[in-house]
């Protein structure tokens, strides 16, 4: 697993990009394949290339379908992943939460443990805020 706080990580997602690397681990979990810290700023500099991740580090909205993509098409990963409104159609989830800060993590699931991107340790906005709210996602290799 890679964290924001790995060695190499592209400036941006060390900054902004945990909600971008809760999508990655989703891909991660459902194709087998451990990402390395290249790949992933490979990943990220085209999402950010093609609008899928703004200016300021942020995924847009719906973004998670085109990462996917283009993690299949540069790693050979294939994977589908997609945000979903309504809770019963999803397998991941990732929770928002705030303290001065605003951080997401990947929930724990029936596919997963929790993974907090800033680190093995955890981060101090998880541990110390609260949670905010829950994005939903469905995932399947393909």
């Amino acid at each position: 697993m890679v964290y924001q706080t790995d060695k190499g990580i592209d400036p941006r997602i060390r900054e902004s990009g945990c909600y971008f690397l809760c999508i990655v681990r989703i891909i991660e979990i459902l194709t087998g394949v451990s990402f390395t810290v290249e790949q992933i700023n490979d990943i990220f500099k085209l999402s950010a290339r093609v609008g899928y991740i703004g200016e300021d580090g942020f995924m847009k909205e719906d973004a998670g379908k085109g990462v996917s993509q283009i993690a299949s098409g540069l790693t050979g990963a294939n994977a589908y992943v997609r945000r979903v409104f309504e809770s019963g159609e999803h397998n991941f989830m990732v929770g928002k939460y705030v303290n001065h800060y605003t951080h997401f993590i990947l929930m724990p699931g029936t596919h997963n443990k929790e993974y907090d991107p800033w680190s093995a340790n955890g981060s101090k906005t998880v541990k110390e805020g609260k949670f905010h709210s829950p994005r939903y996602y469905f995932g399947e290799a393909t």
